[in-house]
């Protein structure tokens, strides 16, 4: 409900613009999971990425702008195998 405040303006009308980090992270994620083949390649963008920054499995501290939420927890890495090669080998 804020998130949507925030967006349209009706409340906040000054606060209606997003930041362009946001608006850029929205957009990317529209590409991504646009079809399956961006996904696809998104995930192993994504895995690779985060190789480094792998700690036993786990990924205890990210840089930039999500470090402050891994100051607190740990981060899950993508999963080796996308969901529908999962859900194939389970049917």
């Amino acid at each position: 409900h804020l998130r949507k405040e925030l967006t349209v303006g009706e409340t906040y009308p000054e606060a209606r613009s997003a930041p362009l980090s946001e608006r850029l992270a929205m957009k990317l994620w529209r590409v991504a999971v646009g079809s399956p083949m961006a996904m696809r390649a998104a995930n192993v963008l994504g895995r690779l990425a985060m190789a480094p920054l792998r700690r036993g499995g786990r990924m205890p501290r990210i840089p930039g702008p999500l470090s402050g939420w891994t100051r607190y927890r740990d981060f899950p890495p993508l999963a080796a195998r996308p969901f529908r090669s999962r859900w194939r080998k389970q049917r």
